[in-house]
């Protein structure tokens, strides 16, 4: 049994996935300021992460397969019981499913930080920034594909991905869209019935994001809204809720958030980093030289590394290979682009 790992099959995303948490990144959440996540480890999503799996090493639970897993290693280790956290939620919903059959406090809950970023939250009219669209000039009817994509950057194509359809999976009560009761049980329940339902199997495809309100005055994720959360309460979460004192788990965070205690989505310009135009060719085999760099560079800092004062020298020499393979010009280039964009949606 371990304390933590990542999965490595999302290109980067694991080995930057603290930065979900702390709110470090390109752009920082903390200080909207922009940062050199290669070079900057105050300020670094990368090195955020890094440090955590170092510092679990350290203390014997970093899982032996921390840098070779796969996404779907993750979420079986979790069902397993070998794994005991993630950096986000999803790996375990199955192994809550599969818990709370066995106890009425057995499960897995989040703890809420009164610092960093909760990732949650934030609406754009840019879509997600890595599923951008594009029609081929081989596509044999251009003008369908085209209705295609507006459907899926549309309120009813993004609602349909996450909330499912009308009148089968949700439908308005009162004036209020909302998710019917026996597919928030499916939801609960997990398995083969609910993966029929559709439900956020094609959330990468989905163009507008989670919280976007949308003209019938709700958002996108119908499972997403205050009173949904309240619906999903079980023996498991009435406990964590008279802890924290809250309704719903994820009001625990919504409290620091108003109190500005926790940044969320909200503090991140989606909008503008979504609108950045692509790297040239020259930024991009830049990119990918740094992308493969820290991808094989990070397990022998984590792994090899005796104690504080040798992390800090293989720390710095990874650096030194980073800045070599052209991280300060990759990052010139990603200044340059975030403000002019930036400029060209003020005007």
């Amino acid at each position: 049994m371990y304390g933590a790992a990542i999965w490595n099959d999302w290109d980067t995303w694991g080995l930057a996935s603290l930065g979900l948490v702390t709110g470090n990144g390109k752009f920082n959440v903390n200080d909207g300021q922009l940062y050199n996540t290669y070079l900057d480890p105050a300020h670094s999503d990368f090195w955020d992460t890094i440090s955590f799996l170092y510092k679990a090493q350290q203390k014997g639970i970093l899982d032996p397969d921390a840098f070779t897993a796969k996404y779907d290693d993750i979420v079986a280790k979790g069902t397993q019981g070998t794994l005991l956290s993630s950096v986000a939620t999803w790996p375990f919903q199955q192994a809550n499913a599969d818990l709370l059959k066995q106890g009425a406090d057995k499960g897995y809950v989040t703890i809420p930080l009164a610092w960093g970023q909760a990732y949650v939250g934030g609406s754009t009219v840019a879509g997600w920034g890595d599923r951008a669209y594009a029609i081929t000039k081989n596509c044999k009817d251009p003008a369908r594909a085209m209705d295609l994509i507006n459907f899926l950057v549309s309120e009813k194509g993004s609602r349909l991905i996450q909330s499912g359809v009308q009148g089968v999976h949700w439908d308005v009560v009162d004036g209020k869209p909302q998710i019917k009761p026996d597919v928030v049980q499916l939801r609960s329940a997990g398995g083969d019935a609910w993966k029929k339902t559709g439900i956020n199997m094609a959330a990468n495809q989905q163009g507008l994001t989670d919280f976007t309100e949308t003209s019938d005055g709700s958002i996108v994720n119908l499972f997403d809204t205050p009173e949904m959360y309240a619906t999903q309460n079980n023996s498991l979460t009435k406990d964590y809720n008279d802890h924290y004192g809250v309704t719903y788990p994820s009001e625990a965070y919504k409290k620091l958030a108003d109190a500005g205690k926790v940044k969320t989505l909200d503090a991140m310009p989606q909008d503008v980093v979504n609108a950045m135009p692509p790297m040239p060719d020259d930024i991009k085999r830049i990119d990918a030289k740094l992308r493969d760099t820290i991808i094989k560079g990070a397990p022998i800092v984590v792994l090899q590394s005796k104690d504080d004062a040798d992390y800090q020298k293989r720390q710095a020499a990874l650096i030194d290979q980073l800045t070599k393979a052209g991280a300060d010009k990759w990052f010139e280039w990603y200044k340059q682009a975030f403000e002019d964009t930036k400029a060209k949606i003020a005007g």
